[in-house]
């Protein structure tokens, strides 16, 4: 293991070891950057390019819807249209009808009562497009004519209408000042007799104070609806099973509750719920935030065939009119797929280039390595010969090539270093000579002057030490020696001195303490004189003195 590594190490020490290692390092490196560069500008360009067909399906989808929506819209307000002119037209038929039984009656060839019992007959089983009837009823409310036996002596109140009010109660106090009235209500079907939201037109005969009625039921028109409505959602799903955005993605319609409208997608792993199932709460509510938000897709989870945890990002519309959310979403997992397969081609193609330019730098690099391994030995052999090599065959044989590279200049450098260096050992030779000589004649001088420097130090060395001696004698007398110097605090009277403690000293002693001065007494010839000139012993000592002319002195 260790003897690998160490190989290892020393192949890079190799310039083509080295060289190897560049070119492979350079398109590795190379490969690398321009795989994950191109990569992620394919995806971004990609996703942005799918972002921008998200929104324009989008608003495809809606323009669809609104289309269709307002063909559906205008069917349905057509078919309201013709259902009341064809209410209204029969109404007014009728009204013919029951105005001839009252003229009978007014002619005198039918009693009041006869007259309306056969006119309540005849409109009892009267009907108009197939089971279509009409309904008789006072300003009481109470049933006079119905299809049904169970209705007729009944009062009517209580049907209501939309907004939870008395219908028929309503119709009574607008026919007052309207001819007729169209409202919708909830009124019992004629087959079960359950309550149920018809279209009713109501008309008013005076002459018995009748209203009369027909409803329609609204089931009908609903029907044609929700067949209308399932044309557009299998015309959206015809039309967007074949735009492009179907491949990466689809569209989702729901409403405001959450069921499913339309699902619809090319991608095999998207799990496509059918109509009528309820959307997941969280997916409803990132998709409903972002309705009408244009500038930036939602991204939200979702769970894909294979139950594994993918993202969408979808742009989302709210269709008020039809209570739909439309959302165009593209499947993020599936937008990568093309950046991945591009990344993986563009390194197959890399590596079998990079395969190419290892051999080829191979082959470079034995044709530079091998000459300067030549280079190399010449120069080991140069040195080891004292640079005595002639004709050397390593340095002749690369010289002798035809190339003109730089291999050759270097060997070329190489053969000129040999002569110079020649030249210049025989020029270091003679010098070295001459260099002795010199170095031989400087020698004896140096070692003339060196033994006269050497007495010379020796007597310098000598005197030092006298000198020191002396010094030091000097020295000890000098801390023998004591003096007095500055101001001396003296009494004018008694010629005592003050001491550093402010006491008052005799003058010997002061003296004695700050000196090495011992005093001696004696008396002074004036003192003398003073003292002792009557004593005669004095005199006579005097006298001798004066005659032996011997200078004073002090007596002690």
């Amino acid at each position: 293991m260790f003897l690998s590594k160490f190989k290892k190490k020393t192949r890079l020490k190799t310039i083509r070891s080295k060289i190897l290692t560049l070119i492979i390092g350079l398109m590795v490196i190379t490969s690398m950057a321009f795989t994950f560069i191109t990569t992620k500008n394919y995806q971004r360009e990609l996703t942005a390019h799918y972002h921008r067909l998200s929104k324009e399906t989008l608003a495809s989808t809606i323009r669809i819807i609104d289309s269709e929506y307002n063909d559906l819209l205008s069917y349905e307000i057509n078919s309201i249209k013709t259902q009341r002119l064809l209410m209204e037209n029969t109404g007014t038929n009728l009204l013919l009808m029951i105005n001839s039984f009252y003229d009978l009656h007014k002619t005198g060839f039918l009693t009041e009562q006869t007259a309306k019992e056969l006119c309540l007959k005849n409109l009892e089983e009267y009907r108009y497009q197939k089971n279509n009837y009409f309904f008789v009823y006072d300003l009481n409310l109470n049933g006079l004519s119905h299809p049904n036996k169970d209705m007729v002596g009944k009062n009517w109140s209580g049907f209501e209408d939309l907004k939870k009010r008395d219908a028929l109660r309503l119709v009574r106090e607008s026919l007052k000042t309207e001819k007729k009235k169209f409202t919708v209500f909830m009124w019992p079907r004629l087959e079960d007799m359950k309550p149920v939201k018809q279209i009713g037109f109501f008309m008013y005969y005076p002459q018995w104070k009748w209203i009369i009625g027909t409803a329609l039921e609204m089931g009908y028109i609903e029907k044609i609806s929700c067949a209308k409505e399932k044309q557009i959602l299998s015309k959206l799903n015809k039309i967007l099973g074949q735009v492009s955005l179907s491949n990466v993605g689809g569209i989702l319609i729901f409403n405001s509750h959450g069921k499913i409208i339309l699902h619809t997608s090319n991608l095999k792993d998207i799990d496509l719920k059918p109509s009528g199932r309820m959307l997941n709460p969280l997916i409803q509510d990132y998709l409903k935030e972002s309705a009408g938000n244009f500038k930036q897709p939602v991204e939200y989870p979702y769970t894909n065939k294979s139950q594994e945890q993918i993202t969408q990002s979808a742009f989302v519309d709210y269709f008020k009119s039809m209570d739909w959310y439309v959302a165009a979403f593209v499947d993020n997992h599936t937008l990568k797929k093309p950046g991945s397969a591009i990344a993986a081609r563009h390194s197959a193609i890399i590596f079998i280039i990079s395969l190419i330019g290892i051999a080829f730098a191979v082959f470079i690099s034995t044709k530079i390595a091998s000459p300067l391994a030549d280079l190399t030995q010449y120069s080991k052999n140069l040195a080891n010969s004292n640079f005595k090599l002639h004709d050397d065959p390593l340095l002749k044989s690369i010289r002798a090539n035809d190339r003109n590279d730089e291999i050759k200049q270097l060997a070329d450098a190489f053969a000129f270093m040999e002569s110079e260096l020649k030249k210049n050992l025989l020029d270091l030779k003679n010098y070295q000579q001459n260099l002795e000589h010199l170095i031989e004649i400087r020698t004896k001088a140096l070692s003339d002057t060196n033994k006269d420097l050497t007495k010379e130090i020796q007597e310098r060395k000598r005197l030092e030490e006298k000198h020191n001696k002396l010094i030091k004698e000097l020295q000890k007398a000098l801390d023998n020696v004591k003096m007095l110097s500055g101001l001396l605090p003296i009494c004018s009277n008694c010629n005592k001195i003050r001491n550093d403690k402010g006491d008052w000293d005799e003058l010997e002693d002061y003296i004695e303490n700050h000196s090495d001065v011992l005093f001696t007494h004696g008396l002074c010839t004036a003192c003398a004189d003073k003292l002792y000139g009557h004593n005669a012993w004095y005199i006579k000592s005097k006298k001798k003195q004066l005659r032996n002319q011997d200078p004073p002195h002090e007596t002690p």
